[in-house]
C-alpha cells in the first residue's frame, strides 16, 4: 500500500508538471517536444564539493524530488577541488544538453574563477536554472576552544594578528569572501586556513585544530544546537530566525555587514532555452514540496522559488561585485 501511495504522488506531480509546462505561452510544438523529447535519459547533478556540506545536501533533496517529477533519475556526483572550480569545469566542458548541471554556490562561478592565475570560465560560461535557496554563514568555534565570544575572539586576533586561525571550505567561496570582508571592516589578520569542503572544516573546528569557521548554517547548524559549537555571530543583515539569539555581524560593530550564499543549478551555456525551461519549471514544483521546503528549513536555507533569467540577473550583479575586489587587490590569484 505505500509504494502503491508513492506511485500515485509521483504520478500527481508529474501530472502536475505536465500541466504546467501546458500553459506555457509557446508554440504547440514545443509543447509535444517538451513532454516527449526530454529527459529522455538520467541526468547527472555535479555538485564541486565534498560529500556531507549544505551545498551538497541541497543538491540531493532537490535532486530526488525533479527525479519524481520528470520521471528521470538524477545522479549527484560529487567532483571536489579548487574551490569548486573542478567540478564547474567539468560542466562548462560538457555537452550543453541538460543532461549534465551543475549545483553550487554563486561564489563559485563569480569569486573563485578569481583566485587562479588563468580564469578556466566566466559567468557567461553558464545558463542559470534556477535558485534553491539562500543561506546564511556562521562564525563559530569549538565549545570546548578558547574562545567564548565574539568579543574575545577579534580582541585576541587584533593584539595577536595571524594568530587566530579561521577555516573555509575552499578559496573563492562566499565563506572565504565573509572572511576577506571581516578582515577590511575590522582591521585584523587572521591566519585563513582553506580546506576542500565544509565538512572537513566543520571536522577540524569541532576538533579545536582551528579556532573558528565561516561555514553555512545548515552544515553547522546541529552542531550549535547540540552544544558542540559556539555560534559567535552571523553573516546575513538581520538576526536568522535559526539562531535568533546570534547576532548578526552587522549589530556586532560591523555595520553593512552582509554576505549570504544562494544554491543554484545551472547547465552549460548554450543549452536549448527550451531545456532550461523544462527543468526549471520541475525545480519549481520540487520547491513547493512540503516536504522539501521543510527540509530546508531544518537546513537552516532558505527556499527561493524563480525564473532563470532572476537568478541570472542575481549572478550578473555578483560577478560585478566580484570583479571590483578583483580590482581592489582583495581577491588575489595565487
Amino acid at each position: 500500500m505505500e509504494l502503491l501511495t508513492r506511485t500515485g504522488d509521483i504520478e500527481m506531480q508529474r501530472r502536475s508538471f505536465m500541466r504546467v509546462l501546458a500553459a506555457l505561452p509557446t508554440s504547440a510544438l514545443w509543447s509535444a517536444w517538451a513532454q516527449e523529447s526530454f529527459p529522455s535519459k538520467s541526468i547527472t547533478v555535479v555538485v564541486p564539493y565534498a560529500p556531507g556540506g549544505s551545498i551538497d545536501s541541497m543538491a540531493r533533496l532537490v535532486s530526488d524530488q525533479m527525479a519524481k517529477v520528470l520521471g528521470q533519475a538524477f545522479l549527484v556526483e560529487n567532483r571536489a577541488g579548487a574551490a569548486g572550480l573542478i567540478g564547474a569545469d567539468a560542466v562548462n566542458r560538457s555537452k550543453p544538453d541538460g543532461y549534465t548541471l551543475l549545483c553550487t554556490a554563486n561564489g563559485s562561478i563569480t569569486v573563485a574563477p578569481r583566485m587562479v592565475p588563468k580564469r578556466p570560465f566566466g559567468f557567461g560560461d553558464f545558463a542559470p536554472v534556477g535558485a534553491i535557496g539562500s543561506t546564511t554563514m556562521v562564525l563559530a568555534g569549538s565549545a570546548s576552544g578558547r574562545f567564548k565570544s565574539l568579543f574575545e575572539l577579534m580582541a585576541f586576533a587584533k593584539a595577536n594578528p595571524g594568530h587566530v586561525t579561521i577555516g573555509h571550505p575552499g578559496n573563492g567561496t562566499t565563506n572565504h569572501i565573509a572572511i576577506l570582508r571581516l578582515q577590511e571592516a575590522s582591521g585584523v589578520r587572521f591566519n585563513i586556513v582553506p580546506y576542500k569542503g565544509s565538512a572537513l572544516a566543520l571536522t577540524d573546528a569541532l576538533g579545536g585544530q582551528i579556532d573558528g569557521l565561516f561555514d553555512q548554517l545548515p552544515s553547522s547548524l546541529p552542531q550549535v544546537k547540540a552544544r558542540k559549537l559556539i555560534a559567535f555571530a552571523v553573516t546575513s543583515k538581520d538576526v536568522s530566525p535559526y539562531l535568533p539569539g546570534v547576532k548578526p555581524l552587522a549589530e556586532a560593530g560591523f555595520p553593512n555587514f552582509n554576505v549570504t550564499t544562494v544554491t543554484g543549478l545551472f547547465a552549460p551555456a548554450k543549452t536549448p532555452s527550451e531545456v532550461v525551461e523544462i527543468l526549471n519549471r520541475a525545480l519549481q514544483v520540487a520547491l513547493t514540496d512540503t516536504q522539501v521546503l521543510n527540509r530546508l528549513k531544518e537546513m537552516g536555507a532558505d527556499p527561493m522559488q524563480g525564473t532563470a533569467r532572476r537568478l541570472s540577473e542575481f549572478l550578473a550583479a555578483e560577478d560585478g561585485a566580484a570583479e571590483t575586489m578583483f580590482r581592489q587587490g582583495l581577491l588575489k590569484p595565487e
